[in-house]
């Protein structure tokens, strides 16, 4: 009588991890790629816009001046 061996695997486990980090890898470059590509088309904008309906004033100095005349003496510049 022979030792019993297991069966092999169908599908070893390192194809399958390869498999998916490369699919990872893969989906990256594209996402980064889009993200170039949509810079690029819309002149270094980034492509979005402010929300509607919000106050300018939170986007503008007026809001960064007011942050830092609100903090404690000790962590103004």
């Amino acid at each position: 009588m022979e030792p019993s061996r297991k069966p092999p695997q169908s599908i070893p486990i390192m194809t399958i991890v390869c498999a998916v980090l490369g699919a990872v890898v893969i989906l990256g470059f594209i996402i980064g790629g889009v993200m170039l590509w949509m810079r690029k088309n819309t002149g270094g904008e980034g492509g979005y816009a402010p929300a509607a309906g919000r106050d300018s004033a939170y986007s503008s100095d007026l809001y960064m001046e007011a942050l830092k005349n609100s903090c404690p003496v000790g962590l103004r510049d």
